[in-house]
């Protein structure tokens, strides 16, 4: 499974390459006239333009072959696509069982704690009781 993961992501990183580099820079006028008409978010400089499109494809191709690849290998789509990513079924059944374990671990944690709470208070009746001093709750 690790190896197809790194020849999906491997494809992406040369395909993202490919299309930054042979995408055609916007032009201004025409002729011997034309000058760069790059987005502003390119800052005005070419190499940023190039890298911009180099990660909006690998990206989008991650958030299109994310959920494919587990579609085909898992046989299972995504019940939700967000900017955090895909998520699916399994993994949100596993985050319950992990929350339930957790809140079962918290609630022995403080029967133990109740427990040591009690013969802690126990305890200082009893000494209370052997020095004659009374105590105030």
């Amino acid at each position: 499974m690790q190896a197809g993961i790194r020849l999906v992501v491997g494809a992406l990183v040369v395909a993202a390459a490919v299309t930054a580099f042979s995408v055609g820079i916007p032009m201004k006028g025409s002729g011997i006239e034309a000058q760069p008409d790059l987005p502003s978010v390119a800052l005005g400089q070419e190499a940023i333009y190039r890298i911009e499109i180099f990660l909006a494809v690998f990206y989008g191709g991650l958030l299109i072959a994310t959920p494919a690849y587990r579609g085909v290998i898992g046989g299972r789509l995504p019940i939700e696509v967000s900017t955090r990513g895909a998520k699916f079924a399994e993994d949100a059944a596993d985050s319950i069982e992990e929350t339930q374990k957790l809140v079962e671990e918290l609630r022995e944690r403080l029967r133990k704690s109740e427990a040591t709470v009690a013969r802690t208070r126990l305890n200082i009746d009893q000494l209370a009781s052997q020095t004659n001093t009374t105590l105030r709750d």
